[in-house]
C-alpha cells in the first residue's frame, strides 16, 4: 500500500509498535478488521481500511483479529501535557503540519522534536518516546472527551 494511505491514522506496523511500547489497544478511535473467506480452496486474508468508532459511544471492543489504529487526533490527545523533560522543565507538545514535525517546547526554546514523513508518524514517535520514558509514560490522557 501506498505510505499516503497511512497519513491520518496509524499504519498496521505502528500500530504495532505502539502496542508493544505498552499504549492501551483500547485507547484506539479506529480499528483494521481482519476478514478471511475461503476462495475456492484457498484461504484469503483482507485487511480493512480502518474506521473510526462511532461517535458518542464508548468504542467497540477489539476482536482478537482486529488491529488497533489511532488517528492523528487521537494521538495528540493521549500525550500527557505537560511533558516532563527533567526534575524541573516541563513542556508542552506542538505539532509542526507543514514540516511534519512534532516538538516539546517551553516558550520558545525547543527541547525534543520528532519528524517523519507525515503527521503521524512524527506524533508515533513522540508517542514512543514517551512510552519509553519512566517519567511520562503513566501520565497519557486515556480520557475520552
Amino acid at each position: 500500500m501506498a505510505e499516503m494511505y497511512y497519513r491520518d491514522f496509524t499504519s498496521p506496523e505502528q500500530s504495532a509498535d505502539l502496542v508493544r511500547a505498552g499504549i492501551d489497544p483500547e485507547s484506539a478511535d479506529m480499528k483494521y478488521e481482519i476478514k478471511s473467506f475461503v476462495n475456492g480452496n484457498k484461504v484469503k486474508t483482507v485487511t480493512a481500511r480502518p474506521f473510526l468508532y462511532d461517535e458518542g459511544c464508548a468504542p467497540a471492543k477489539l476482536d482478537s483479529a482486529d488491529i488497533p489504529s489511532w488517528s492523528l487526533g487521537r494521538l495528540l490527545q493521549l500525550l500527557p501535557k505537560p511533558i516532563r523533560m527533567d526534575d524541573t522543565t516541563f513542556a508542552y507538545p506542538v505539532l509542526r503540519s507543514f514540516t511534519h514535525a512534532l516538538s516539546f517546547e517551553v516558550g520558545m526554546a525547543e527541547h525534543k522534536q520528532f519528524m517523519g514523513d507525515t503527521d503521524v508518524e512524527a506524533a508515533v514517535k513522540a508517542m514512543l518516546w514517551v512510552l519509553g520514558d519512566d517519567r511520562n509514560k503513566n501520565h497519557l490522557n486515556y480520557e475520552r472527551r
